[in-house]
């Protein structure tokens, strides 16, 4: 069938087929709206029923609302476009959800990990002078990683000049 739609010399649909084969055609070999409405471009406008949007919708797969199109919106191309800003719009809205959810547990941890770090420096610098040992042995005992032993020691040059 879609040799037969392709061959637009040998076969020329007069009525709303010419249409929805082409999209159908289009939707077969796997292209996207774009390239169909570029390799047919006299489909931009192009009224179909709502049996043409059925047929196109099944092959396009585009989860369309048939029955909620109204006759003067039938033009595939303004279909899919609008449907392609819903969903842009939705993808946008829950981008920027999961952005903010991504951020909150990002903040939470590095303030969990900056208090983790504060905590084990008061810790080490008060049992280095209750023991009278030096700094960085508490933070030895502490097993403190390589990054919190950074920047508890940066801290304790600073404080002790």
């Amino acid at each position: 069938v879609v040799e037969y739609i392709d061959n637009q010399d040998k076969y020329s649909f007069k009525s709303e087929l010419r249409t929805v084969f082409a999209y159908v055609s289009g939707a077969l070999n796997r292209l996207s709206i774009e390239e169909i409405v570029e390799k047919c471009p006299w489909i931009i406008g192009q009224k179909v029923s709502k049996l043409g949007l059925s047929i196109i919708n099944l092959y396009m797969k585009i989860d369309i609302d048939i029955e909620g199109i109204e006759e003067e919106k039938s033009d595939m191309a303004s279909i899919y476009q609008e449907r392609l800003n819903e969903e842009k719009a939705k993808a946008r809205v829950q981008g920027l959800a999961e952005g903010r959810a991504e951020g909150r547990a990002e903040g939470r941890a590095e303030g969990r990990a900056e208090g983790s770090v504060e905590k084990t420096y008061q810790l080490a610098l008060s049992l280095s002078k209750l023991y009278n040992r030096s700094f960085e042995s508490m933070l030895d005992d502490f097993n403190a990683t390589v990054e919190e032993r950074e920047i508890c020691m940066e801290k304790y040059r600073k404080q002790v000049g």
